[in-house]
């Protein structure tokens, strides 16, 4: 059944945004509120010279109203509901009078409720934003229920509602805060964060300090900020569990915002710094690992993962308290950062034995600039509530976990194998881990980490056994795979000399030749003359040639697993005529003095000739790179290089003015 209920309230969240939202806070440092006159409060202006000084609040956010909601749902058919406006803003300022006669009669309303279950009841309320001036945007926006808090946790000092005990309390809370709780009624200062009777409140204040809140925000995929922009609407749907009989619970809401870095605002998104969010942790995720908690013991490991705009170092770690399950409270320790959070972890375990059910432990993460001594009323820590299950124990077996680093491996590496992830979920402990390395049915070696070496490439598949201290045992439901490689040697080949003469020995050494993988290279092979044929054998080897020519020699290298490698490019070798043999023969020069001082050939056979010249020299005369050199001064060095068909390539000089 589905009972659509529509009321308006007369929230002043004009004169809200008029008062609250002109405010340029520092969360470290000093605020600033604009002067408010008696008179004309329907025109929001930001003025420079308009501010005084506060240092009441110390932070960014701001109650932008609050209400009491009594329903009675006794009767399905006849669901009574009214939304009563208790406080809108307030401050230092006396505006009480303007704050509750402003011109803003359905900023707050409730627009239907349904029964989707026994005993629940959603209630949908919306939020209007009065403003389209985008100046005004709001961030990390908050409607915070509230109802009695019979639930107490003693070392926080905290309460929270719980509908086992008969409160009503909220089923779909995105997150819990202790903000404008009921118990502030009687703080002292904190004009903006406490809670406000007002005069419309009745004598029933909903007294839990911790209270479940559903986020606002603007539909937009690129709002990545939980943005509320100005002249936009949201609808929350919160589910209820209802107690007995009609009932009355508090409702406030809670924004942040900060002056915008650039005016007028374009887009919120950019516009507005991180300040503008809210300082304390805006969400918390605790997810359970297990192996789990029994009634005779046992314990799990619980995942908190913390999102904060302003980074890890902006908020202590995170603390567990369940005080029906152990003493005192835990303390989380970081383990990793994701994209967006960081992630803790802590154990619990079940040091009271409690009995079987569900058991709300509450975690919390406290931003570094709270003042729970100086500013009460304005507790800066993000709260979660989690529920642990205590099973009843069963004599269960152990449950394997194995884990290999790294895998693939080379051959002659060790591998880490692990099995810290395994657990006996009965609660009792693992006494012995035994290592089948080759899954023949022989195990090996025992430890919970342990190294170990495989001597040869191939697949191996790894079985594990546990046995734990009722000697339960259990194995992997599948053997680990475990991928062992081996790289293949690297040929290296040097011969010397190079140029060499015919009938005269060259010699070849492959010593650079290494296996990456930590082998030995067990044989090398020489091929003369790159044709497929491998003529000898040796790490060093000489070898000669009986005619001239350029010979291109290939080296075949085989390790100790009969991995082989060859040289990426043969090795070239010259091989010079002896004898006197002319080869060729080229002039150069000029009218004057000429003298040659030096002859050299380069590893492609080329020839490179230098000297001295007077005045100029003509070398390569009539062809196409003839090259003409000029002397600086009195005499000049020449150099120039031929290639093997005698062709001239280059010709250059050096040299001053002076010989």
């Amino acid at each position: 059944m589905v009972y659509k209920y529509q009321i308006s309230c007369r929230l002043t969240l004009l004169m809200v945004l008029v008062v609250v939202l002109l405010i340029g806070c520092s969360s470290g440092g000093g605020n600033s509120l604009p002067v408010v006159p008696d008179e004309d409060i329907s025109t929001p202006e930001i003025s420079g010279n308009a501010y005084i000084s506060d240092t009441t609040s110390g932070n960014n956010h701001f109650l932008l109203g609050y209400n009491q909601i009594n329903i009675d749902a006794t009767d399905p058919d006849d669901v009574k509901a009214e939304m009563v406006p208790v406080r809108v803003g307030s401050m230092h300022l006396n505006i009480l009078k303007l704050l509750e006669d402003g011109p803003c009669f359905t900023c707050f309303k409730i627009v239907g409720f349904e029964f989707p279950e026994p005993g629940v009841l959603n209630v949908d309320i919306q939020i209007e934003h009065p403003f389209d001036d985008l100046d005004f945007s709001i961030f990390d926006v908050r409607g915070i229920m509230m109802f009695r808090g019979s639930h107490v946790f003693p070392v926080a000092g905290k309460s929270i509602s719980d509908p086992d005990l008969g409160d009503g309390a909220l089923l779909n809370a995105d997150g819990y805060t202790a903000l404008y709780n009921g118990n502030t009624i009687d703080a002292p200062v904190g004009p903006l964060q406490k809670y406000y009777e007002g005069n419309f409140a009745t004598p029933e204040i909903p007294n839990s300090d911790i209270n479940g809140y559903k986020y606002y925000t603007t539909d937009d995929p690129a709002n990545n900020r939980n943005a509320f922009f100005a002249d936009s609407s949201d609808v929350q749907t919160f589910s209820i569990k209802i107690p007995t009989g009609p009932f009355v619970l508090g409702y406030a809401v809670d924004a942040n915002w900060w002056m915008p870095i650039s005016e007028p605002v374009d887009d919120p998104l950019t516009d507005f710094d991180l300040n503008a969010n809210c300082p304390e942790p805006w969400k918390v995720v605790v997810t359970e690992m297990g192996p789990g908690l029994t009634d005779q013991g046992g314990e799990t490991l619980l995942y908190i993962d913390v999102y904060d705009w302003q980074g890890k170092d902006t908020h202590h770690d995170p603390v567990v308290e369940c005080p029906e399950i152990f003493d005192s409270q835990l303390t989380a320790t970081w383990v990793s950062d994701g994209s967006d959070y960081a992630r803790y972890e802590v154990t619990v375990s079940n040091a009271k034995s409690a009995g079987v059910g569900d058991y709300m432990c509450l975690i919390k993460v406290e931003a570094d600039e709270n003042d729970p001594n100086g500013k009460p009323w304005m507790d800066l820590t993000t709260y979660s509530i989690k529920y642990l299950t205590v099973n009843p124990f069963e004599k269960l077996p152990p449950v394997a976990v194995a884990e290999a680093d790294p895998n693939p491996q080379l051959i002659d590496q060790p591998v880490s194998f692990s099995a810290t992830g395994s657990y006996d979920p009965d609660g009792g402990n693992i006494t012995l881990y035994e290592w089948d390395w080759y899954n023949d049915g022989t195990w090996d070696e025992t430890g919970e980490n342990v190294d170990h070496v495989y001597t040869s490439p191939g697949t191996y598949l790894v079985q594990l056994r546990v046995t734990d201290d009722e000697s339960e045992t259990d194995t992997l439901d599948e053997p680990l795979s475990m991928e062992i490689t081996s790289l293949n040697p690297i040929a290296v080949a040097e011969a010397y000399p190079n140029p060499q003469l015919i009938d005269q020995p060259v010699s070849f050494s492959a010593t650079d030749s290494y296996d990456p993988d930590g082998g030995t290279i067990q044989l090398f092979e020489w091929d003369w003359n790159n044709d497929g044929t491998y003529d000898d054998t040796g790490e060093n080897f000489d070898h000669t040639w009986n005619s001239s020519g350029n010979y291109m020699v290939q080296l075949r290298v085989t390790d100790d697993e009969a991995q082989t490698d060859t040289l990426d490019e043969p090795l070239e070798v010259v091989i010079l005529p002896v004898g006197g043999n002319l080869i060729w023969a080229k002039r150069a020069g000029g009218t004057s003095e000429e003298t040659g001082q030096g002859i050299t050939t380069l590893s492609d056979n080329s020839t490179v000739v230098t000297g001295r010249f007077i005045e100029s020299a003509t070398f390569g005369p009539g062809e196409p790179n003839q090259t003409v050199l000029t002397c600086a001064g009195w005499e000049d060095i020449f150099i120039a290089r031929y290639i093997p068909d005698s062709t001239l390539a280059w010709a250059h000089r050096a040299g001053g003015t002076s010989a």
